[in-house]
């Protein structure tokens, strides 16, 4: 490069840092210095214990945890039990979150950081309201996208805005908030590993008797009963993704058993037994397209031992009375049908 561009070049930078302090300097001089490092909710550490409801928009998603005198609960999933640990965790990182850096105090630009309107339906922005038991709001935040250094160095950091304000901040603290009812239920609500599965049966309202067993020839692996030498699976991994349903088994959301319907003839029946025993009876019907899937029982053979026992009952005690929304990457493999499932060997020409 030639003595000309280089000096061209370093004018240029020069330009370019002065513009930028010029940038910064404008754009603090909007914003009371003593603001800075203070705590965005000074008051909300002191009263914790006197939260009773958190509630979180996103577009047209709202989901509401209540403290009952049970624990935790998220209202709009029939107060099914909530993820006691995520909801404290957010409750004290907003106490503890301050004020680091000022950011643009033009709406134009909130989109860029997630900070503009959270009920637009295009909005990534989140609204945080927290609530005492006679409706007192004790912090209200608008929360925008992490800031990835902040995340990678510290203690974690994100861009927010008071409602009616418009400073908005860099913020300290790992202010996590998921925007889905899977992210706020008591997840996973029971945990199956595959290697206790002995037997897996689905019954399809056509008929088709779909059983997964362990290999007679290896133990670690599974195979669909009863294919015929000219059969083969689609997909050989057919039978592991049936087994593996129920280990660290997630829900998308629960709604009281007696809400959702279980027509007979679009109801698939299944059963899960474990090499200890155990049997857990369950129905999956579609609707719009989705998987909803209810219990019948969990069942033990015999004189189970006192850890089945209690697994059972720890089960039991989460699905009892309840329908589930499955994710679509579990409901997919078991409502699938034989059809579906196995196809004939081609003949070798």
């Amino acid at each position: 490069m030639s003595r000309k561009a280089l000096s061209y070049l370093a004018i240029c930078t020069v330009i370019a840092v002065v513009a930028a302090i010029w940038a910064v300097h404008q754009e603090w001089s909007r914003w009371d210095s003593n603001q800075y490092g203070t705590k965005l909710f000074p008051e909300l550490a002191s009263k914790l214990d006197d939260v009773a409801r958190v509630r979180l928009r996103h577009g047209n998603t709202t989901i509401t945890l209540d403290r009952t005198a049970k624990g935790w609960a998220v209202h709009e999933a029939d107060d099914y039990p909530a993820h006691a640990n995520a909801i404290q965790e957010l409750l004290y990182a907003l106490s503890e979150s301050r004020r680091l850096e000022p950011k643009t105090q033009e709406a134009k630009k909130y989109a860029k950081l997630e900070l503009d309107d959270p009920t637009q339906p295009k909005s990534k922005a989140k609204r945080i309201d927290v609530f005492d038991k006679n409706g007192n709001t004790l912090a209200s935040l608008i929360l925008g996208k992490d800031n990835i250094l902040l995340q990678t160095i510290s203690d974690g950091g994100a861009y927010v805005r008071l409602p009616g304000q418009k400073q908005t901040w860099l913020a300290s603290g790992n202010l996590v908030a998921g925007d889905d009812f899977k992210d706020w239920l008591d997840n996973p609500i029971m945990n199956v590993p595959r290697q206790r599965i002995a037997r897996a049966v689905l019954i399809h309202p056509n008929g088709d008797r779909m059983v997964v067993v362990k290999s007679p020839k290896d133990p670690g692996k599974f195979i669909l009963e009863g294919m015929a030498s000219d059969e083969k699976l689609i997909s050989q991994y057919y039978p592991s993704d049936i087994v593996r349903v129920f280990e660290k088994f997630e829900i998308d959301q629960a709604q009281r058993a007696d809400k959702v319907k279980f027509p007979p003839k679009a109801t698939i029946k299944g059963a899960y037994h474990t090499i200890e025993g155990m049997t857990i009876n369950f129905e999956l019907t579609m609707i719009d397209g989705k998987g909803w899937m209810r219990f019948d029982s969990i069942t033990t053979d015999g004189t189970p031992s006192a850890g089945l026992e209690a697994d059972r009952k720890a089960i039991e005690a989460n699905t009892k009375g309840w329908a589930f929304l499955l994710p679509e990457y579990e409901s997919i493999h078991l409502k699938k049908t034989r059809a579906e499932t196995v196809e004939k060997v081609k003949p070798q020409s």
